[in-house]
């Protein structure tokens, strides 16, 4: 009896799900913001802030992940794009958020905010704004330049999640 209950609780849950329009990210039927998108140029973001090449970083993921995702093409030139994506990275920091029984900092957190404007070519039509954060964790070095690398790794990683999640902002019907 029992079994039968947690059958029939599992068929309206899987109902349940099928019918509230759930879908994985950037998987909308009408792509979102995109949908009137065939040519998008994405221009190189910039970054205010003190810490060098982060709107390096962010542009080269943002290109790679838009490159690699279908429906849409990536163009370089403003005459043939039908959307523009600009921005500027808003906020980078690293904080340390472990340390051992020395007081030696065993781990550090890097986040990075960007604030992305999608806009029409033809009339300068906002097609969406918004801003996305990421935070990534990694070791501490014990020598400065494992230090720079470790960081460096996770700018590297943040960039790419950044970069994935504003292409589901830009794609969700949501």
């Amino acid at each position: 009896m029992i079994r039968f209950w947690l059958i029939v609780l599992g068929l309206a849950l899987l109902l349940a799900a099928g019918g509230c329009g759930y879908h994985p990210p950037g998987r909308g039927e009408g792509q979102g913001a995109l949908a009137a998108v065939g040519k998008l140029r994405i221009e190189p973001f910039v970054n205010p802030g003190s810490e060098p090449f982060l709107e390096v970083s962010f542009t080269n993921a943002l290109v790679s992940e838009f490159s690699r995702r279908g429906g849409f093409r990536v163009v370089e030139a403003l005459e043939e794009a039908d959307a523009v994506l600009s921005g500027a990275v808003t906020s980078y920091r690293t904080d340390a958020i472990s340390y051992d029984q020395d007081d030696n900092i065993l781990e550090f957190r890097s986040s990075m905010s960007v604030n992305a404007l999608l806009r029409r070519s033809a009339d300068d039509r906002v097609l969406w704004k918004g801003l996305v954060s990421w935070a990534q964790e990694y070791p501490a070095g014990l020598e400065k330049n494992i230090q720079e690398d470790n960081e460096a790794a996770a700018i590297a990683l943040i960039s790419r999640r950044l970069a994935e999640e504003l292409y589901f902002r830009l794609s969700d019907d949501f």
